[in-house]
């Protein structure tokens, strides 16, 4: 499980990069995301950086579990992985 969230991580933090200035990291349990757009400093149209943001990781996120059962590296949970934006 800690190889899948790893990769997992890697995908959505790479989208985020992209676009915001401030990724604030996981939380204590390492199950989430926090980033801000238009919190710190001067970012023109911070709102169309969230949402594209979040556009681009709905995509990534039905690529990654379609790669990951392709890989067949690991044994995968029976349920894809999912996530929440907001």
């Amino acid at each position: 499980m800690v190889t899948l969230l790893n990769r997992y991580f890697t995908v959505m933090q790479n989208i985020i990069f992209k676009r915001a200035r401030r990724l604030r990291s996981t939380n204590a349990r390492g199950d989430n995301i926090m980033a801000h757009w238009g919190v710190v400093g001067e970012m023109p149209n911070f709102t169309g950086a969230a949402v594209t943001s979040a556009i681009e990781m709905q995509i990534a996120l039905f690529m990654f579990n379609r790669d990951e059962k392709q890989r067949k590296e690991i044994v995968l949970p029976s349920t894809p992985l999912g996530h929440g934006l907001g």
